[in-house]
């Protein structure tokens, strides 16, 4: 029996009869270098985070400038091998900064002050962008793609990695920090902790899997496998996250419908509210033969069934139009938003708000049920294949999705007068 249950990781056979290989779902292979990973696809991922920008104050005009900067850098990245992912991760916090003070006033005052702060559920919206290049996204690369991988399971080195295709992702990325300077972009890499080497990368999937933050240490072997940790439940709507002191509960919502527009104040509702989510995006770009046929696939679609919604036709006939004329570019998206609590009760309670928020910007919301799994799997960067519902959009929509808007906030340290002593 003994020897039954380590072969299956501790848990009983039947069990792990139904409960899938969490190993396949854990695409990331090896670090390239400081920054980069390598997939077991031959995709390689550089991972940024960004401070956001503040848009409560802010004029409709300069929110509007924002959304067509951000337009103009996905035209810019635009390259069919590039796929964009993008993570908002609210999630709790206890973080109260400490000081010394020669008044006994003020070590009274902020004793108070500390006491009342910490009778409230403190959170923080963190946003991670991560660059994919793709190096199969054409006929001619695929086969050579499938070569690489027999060759690379053969000697079992990984994927083999094109040293182009790295060029290529650090120009990109190169260019992503620049023209999103505004939101000081800083690459995820490799750091030290008391001697030993951790992962910013992969501890920011590991955030995206569990809603919460925690070290990951660089392996010697499959980066992927220093990632399960937490043992994940799937049940018929809900998933559990199980770790060694503490369950939490989450579901899904994807998109069934999407909205007839959009707008860079889409998601703000979400901002502010009383629990955690990881709300993942991804936008995969097509080249323009891709798009083009897009549209003429949808007006033939239309004519053939004799559809008579005018306006429809006649925007797409504009949209084909802009796409022609470089004002946008066509991209496949795909949305996922994980609502996570400390109980079943608090889990119903934060969906019905989720719902809420997600029905405000006008689209129509599904909760993930048969395909709950793949919903859950599709958040880690590069499991292109369990995107439950891809779509495609336009540059101008993906940028008005994700904006990454939120609320000001001052440094912990380096300030005129010292370090901040209060929130």
């Amino acid at each position: 029996m003994a020897r039954l249950l380590a072969s299956t990781n501790g848990v009983p056979l039947k069990v792990a009869q139904r409960e899938a290989d969490p190993a396949k779902f854990l695409p990331y292979a090896r670090h390239l270098n400081e920054d980069m990973v390598a997939l077991d696809s031959g995709d390689i991922m550089l991972t940024f985070e960004l401070q956001g920008r503040a848009f409560e104050t802010a004029d409709v005009r300069d929110l509007n400038d924002w959304h067509t900067k951000l337009n103009g850098l996905l035209r810019n990245l635009h390259d069919e091998r590039l796929s964009i992912w993008t993570h908002l991760i609210r999630m709790r916090v206890d973080q109260y900064p400490g000081g010394t003070f020669k008044s006994g006033f003020a070590a009274n005052l902020d004793r108070a002050y500390f006491g009342r702060i910490n009778r409230e559920r403190m959170f923080i919206n963190r946003f991670f962008v991560t660059l994919v290049i793709r190096p199969g996204a054409t006929g001619s690369d695929k086969i050579i793609q499938l070569f690489k991988r027999r060759v690379s399971k053969e000697v079992r080195q990984g994927p083999m990695i094109d040293e182009a295709l790295v060029e290529l992702l650090d120009d990109k990325a190169r260019d992503f920090e620049k023209l999103m300077a505004r939101c000081e972009p800083r690459r995820c890499s490799i750091y030290e902790h008391r001697g030993l080497m951790f992962s910013e990368t992969m501890e920011v999937a590991d955030m995206v899997m569990t809603g919460r933050h925690r070290r990951v240490p660089v392996v010697r072997g499959h980066l992927g496998g220093a990632l399960y940790r937490s043992r994940t439940i799937f049940g018929a709507e809900t998933i559990e996250v199980r770790d060694a002191d503490a369950s939490a509960f989450g579901g899904i919502f994807g998109i069934r419908e999407y909205p007839a527009q959009t707008t860079p104040r889409q998601f703000e509702a979400l901002l502010s509210v009383d629990f955690g989510f990881v709300l993942t995006q991804s936008f995969t770009f097509l080249g323009r033969a891709a798009a083009t046929e897009k549209f003429r696939l949808r007006m033939t679609q239309m004519e053939n069934a004799g559809d008579r919604a005018v306006s429809q036709a006649d925007a797409l006939i504009d949209a084909g139009d802009d796409l022609m004329s470089n004002r946008f570019v066509l991209g496949d998206h795909h949305f996922t938003l994980a609502v996570y609590a400390d109980s079943m009760k608090g889990l119903r309670d934060h969906m019905s708000v989720a719902r809420a928020a997600l029905a405000d910007t006008g689209m129509v919301a599904a909760r993930e049920g048969a395909a709950l799994e793949a919903a859950y799997w599709s958040q880690l960067v590069g499991n292109f294949a369990w995107r439950a519902r891809p779509a495609p959009i336009t540059s101008l929509n993906f940028a008005a999705f994700s904006p990454f808007h939120t609320f000001p906030a001052g440094s912990a340290s380096g300030n005129h007068w010292g370090d901040a002593i209060a929130l």
